[in-house]
This record gives C-alpha cells, structure tokens and sequence, in this order.
C-alpha cells in the first residue's frame, strides 16, 4: 500500500493538495535536480526529521489547508527550515510579505511590508512607495490620506 493510500488522503485515487504540499516540500529540499533546489536544500534548508518520512505527521501538525488560496510557508523565518514551529499555511499575499526580497518597515513598535502597510492603514500601495521614493518622513506617508482608525490616530476626512 502507498503512503498516501494508508493515510486516507485519497479521494478516488487522487491525492490532496496537502499531500502535494507535503510531497514538494520534501522533494524541494533533496532533489538536486530540481529547477528551485539552489533556493532550497541548495542553501542548507531541509525538513524536519518528524515530518521527512511521515505525511501524517506533517498534517497532524499542520492541518488542513483552509483554502485554495493557501499553500505552505515557512515562517516566520524564510531562511529557517521546514519544521513545526516554522511553518504555516499562507496566501499568496502573506507569502510575499515573508521573501527575502521584501523590504521592512518598522513603525511605532511593528514591522511589515510595504503591502501590508498599505492595507493596515487604508491606502494604495503604489502610493506610498511614491510617498517614500519622494522622501516622505515615515509617519506622514503612512498617516496622509489613512482612511481607517488605527494605532490611535483619528480617521482621516
């Protein structure tokens, strides 16, 4: 019997997009032949012994995915290994946020993304990466134009 026809992740035959997860995480950190290995176990990143030789570990500890829209991430550290207390389901979105390419702000005592600035206080992003490109002192880029309430500051009108 296949490990994934004793786990019960079958359906019809068909495998789940969490034994897939489980299946690319592995091989992403052991086949040298791989296209994305350098980024993975061509930098030391491997999977935790736990999780290597059993799905059901790894989905007892990870669960199900919650949507489409996730896929599994490493986090919070990016440069950190598959394990546990590194990894969590995330969107495409959130996985953005968490590269290596993704410069951080820190702000009154929380760091993010220039994305998730944007969000967090109701403004374009491509608007306050102009705002800084323009020099912008940090707190009038983030504070000019908010449209919601946060970190105590009123709305704006």
């Amino acid at each position: 019997m296949k490990t994934y026809e004793r786990h019960g992740h079958t359906a019809s035959l068909k495998r789940t997009p969490e034994y897939y997860a489980w299946q690319n995480m592995r091989s992403r950190c052991t086949n040298s032949k791989r296209k994305d290995w350098p980024q993975y176990g061509g930098r030391g990143i491997t999977v935790c012994e736990r999780w290597m030789n059993s799905f059901e570990a790894f989905f007892s500890d990870m669960g199900p995915r919650p949507s489409g829209e996730h896929s599994l991430d490493r986090y919070p550290n990016q440069d950190g290994n598959y394990e546990p207390s590194n990894c969590r389901w995330a969107t495409k979105d959130e996985q953005m946020q968490n590269t290596r390419a993704t410069a951080r702000i820190a702000f009154n005592g929380e760091t993010m993304g220039l994305a998730a600035w944007a969000r967090r206080v109701g403004i374009n992003k491509q608007s306050l990466r102009d705002r800084l490109d323009r020099g912008w002192p940090l707190e009038k880029a983030l504070t000019t134009g908010a449209t919601k309430q946060w970190w105590g500051l009123q709305r704006k009108s």
